[in-house]
């Protein structure tokens, strides 16, 4: 349901490469339902296969960004 309500934002619609919505809010919503070392980037961004430079923290900045959008509908 997420996933329907946030996929045709602007925020992934832009010319830069990106990663597919789905995989982005899969990252976000297992970073926010980890804690401890479950949490650390580098073991998000391994078990996702994505780099750990700033994807991780990239990807979560950008999920929140639509959601603050999406609430001040």
């Amino acid at each position: 349901m997420i996933l329907e309500l946030i996929q045709h934002d602007p925020v992934f619609l832009n010319d830069k490469k990106q990663l597919s919505v789905s995989t982005q809010l899969a990252i976000v919503l297992f970073r926010l339902g980890s804690y401890g070392s479950g949490n650390s980037i580098a073991k998000l961004a391994t078990l996702f296969g994505v780099g750990d430079g700033g994807t991780v923290d990239r990807v979560t900045s950008r999920v929140f960004q639509v959601s603050l959008v999406s609430n001040q509908d």
